[in-house]
């Protein structure tokens, strides 16, 4: 029963664009992680706001185009990065929150519109 308490939390909190750390099992396993990426749609610059202490857990941000060329990656160094949208073209682009060792943590998508 407690497994099935937990698969229904699971769906719950993916909808909520968080992540569960693999092979929890109780509920007091469960850590949140989120990423907000705002305006979007994007015009000129893209925000990307970490939750707290983000920047001391050696992530980068990896931007990918809709077909999967990356764009760009850099560290997370503090609680905010902004991307200027010169360089980009009208568009999806996909955004990845990875770890040290390559994981992705959380991912999202935003729209360059021009």
């Amino acid at each position: 029963m407690k497994k099935l308490y937990t698969i229904i939390l699971v769906s719950t909190f993916m909808l909520a664009t968080s992540f569960i750390v693999p092979g929890s099992n109780d509920i007091n396993d469960i850590q949140l992680r989120t990423v907000q990426c705002y305006p979007n749609p994007a015009t000129s610059f893209v925000n990307f706001e970490f939750a707290a202490n983000t920047e001391k857990q050696n992530y980068t941000l990896a931007i990918y185009s809709f077909i999967g060329n990356k764009i760009s990656e850099s560290a997370v160094t503090t609680s905010k990065i902004i991307i200027t949208l010169e360089n980009y073209q009208r568009g999806l682009y996909v955004f990845q929150l990875k770890n040290k060792a390559n994981q992705i943590i959380e991912s999202g998508k935003f729209q360059v519109v021009k």
